[in-house]
């Protein structure tokens, strides 16, 4: 199977599971399904395809496949259980740093949802992690670990913060 017809086969399993479980919060129901078994069959070469879904989708419950593929349980810190935004920051940062995951930020959402489209989720993605770093008051942790992923300066990181923290300024001046 070609690297495209992987992932297509992937999104399409993607799509059908999500579909077949609609509400259900049980990650036992979620696991113990054909959907998901067949997922698991493609193997660990799908482990990239979840972690670049970690920048447009909330693929949580996946994460389950990149342990039992990779046999790291440890990727994110307990205190971060149950934090998607985190929880996905911590993959990301995993598979940049196991070579999984080789496309810059902007490339791998491009990469996932067609150029045309991607143009304005791209602008969304990348002032996503600074939106969430300034409103949880600028956690340093945060910020390397956005550094990492976005594969950008820790000056140009927080030039951004700064940037968005100004916008917001100026938003509030105008409405007043």
């Amino acid at each position: 199977m070609t690297h495209l017809e992987l992932f297509e086969k992937y999104d399409e399993l993607v799509n059908k599971w999500e579909y077949e479980m609609g509400p259900i919060s049980s990650v036992s129901q979620m696991m113990d399904c054909d959907t998901y078994r067949e997922l698991r069959a493609l193997g660990p070469e799908i482990v990239p395809f979840i972690i670049s879904d970690f920048y447009h989708d909330d693929f949580h419950h996946l994460t389950q496949l990149i342990v039992e593929f990779s046999g790291e349980d440890d990727i994110v810190p307990e205190r971060d259980w149950g934090k998607i935004n985190r929880i996905a920051n911590w993959y990301v940062w995993w598979g940049r740093n196991k070579g999984l995951l080789n496309l810059t930020y902007e490339e791998t959402i491009a990469y996932n949802v067609g150029t045309d489209a991607g143009k304005a989720l791209i602008e969304d993605a990348i002032l996503g992690p600074i939106k969430y770093i300034v409103e949880n008051g600028e956690d340093e942790e945060m910020i390397t670990m956005y550094t990492a992923v976005s594969r950008k300066s820790d000056k140009d990181i927080r030039e951004q913060i700064e940037s968005y923290k100004q916008s917001l300024q100026d938003k509030t001046t105008n409405d007043e």
